[in-house]
């Protein structure tokens, strides 16, 4: 029985939002700690939303003073003793950083998580430029990502020696397609999946598109879960506490993965 790509990539869809519904992907989640370690470190320089407020409330926005200056004391937080405020901000600031850099540390270093950054097409060198290096490099990531979900049923027939040579083809395809520079990870290659020839027929890559979906599919954060959590409880409040569990589990699919309210049709239905 044969999945037909349509279907199968409508399928595929469905998993990446339910599962990645940030669209942050495996080889993504190295770049999203160091952005959220750069703007938590800019506010060393820089004012944060409730600086801004309060000197909104105490200097008016365009540098006007609120208050009489006779009566303005100044910030009453800003020094307190031996303790000011600019100076446990930075320490704040800097152990916030640390401990992100330390909760993560296992996650970006993780063999698989490192390797998975040989699929991010904006990694890759162009086409008119050869480096041996970085062939070899790139192909014992594609080992290591193998050897990572080999016991994954989708991954069943998977073929390591014929990985050399569909890898250095279908480089040549993406980096022609040029989509990949306006799409984040899971778009693009969702997209290149959905096209026929990619995979199935001669010029497919049936063992890289085994790799990559298996990569699409691994669950980075667990901010989904927490969130199907609160929609479960919006729903089965103390007033429907009556609900089945399959009534609660249809009302949840439809809300999280259905049409949304303005797109529904009332008609069908009446």
């Amino acid at each position: 029985f044969r999945v037909p790509p349509s279907l199968m990539v409508m399928r595929l869809s469905l998993h990446i939002r339910r599962l990645q519904a940030d669209d942050t992907a495996l080889p993504e989640v190295a770049d999203a700690i160091d952005k959220a370690i750069h703007n938590i470190s800019s506010l060393q320089t820089a004012k944060g939303d409730s600086e801004k407020i309060f000197d909104e409330m105490f200097c008016g926005a365009d540098g006007s003073d609120v208050v009489d200056k006779e009566s303005y004391l100044g910030n009453p937080v800003d020094n307190l003793g031996d303790w000011t405020f600019a100076g446990e901000k930075a320490s704040l600031i800097e152990k916030m950083t640390e401990a992100i850099r330390a909760r993560f540390k296992g996650i970006i270093e993780h063999p698989a998580v490192e390797a998975s950054s040989v699929l991010q097409p904006k990694n890759w060198l162009p086409c008119d430029l050869h480096d041996e290096g970085a062939n070899e490099q790139e192909h014992a990531k594609l080992k290591v990502l193998a050897s990572a979900f080999e016991h994954l049923s989708g991954m069943k027939e998977f073929n390591l020696d014929s990985v050399a040579g569909e890898w250095r083809r279908l480089k040549h395809v993406v980096l022609r397609m040029q989509c990949w520079t306006k799409l984040n990870f899971a778009e693009f290659w969702c997209y290149f999946l959905s096209i026929k020839g990619h995979v199935e027929g001669p010029s497919s890559f049936p063992n890289m598109v085994k790799l990559i979906r298996t990569v699409l599919l691994v669950v980075t954060d667990t901010s989904c879960a927490e969130r199907g959590f609160s929609l479960m409880n919006r729903i089965h409040t103390a007033a429907r506490n009556r609900l089945f569990s399959t009534t609660l589990d249809r009302l949840m699919r439809i809300n999280s993965l259905g049409p949304s309210v303005e797109d529904f049709d009332p008609t069908l239905v009446l």
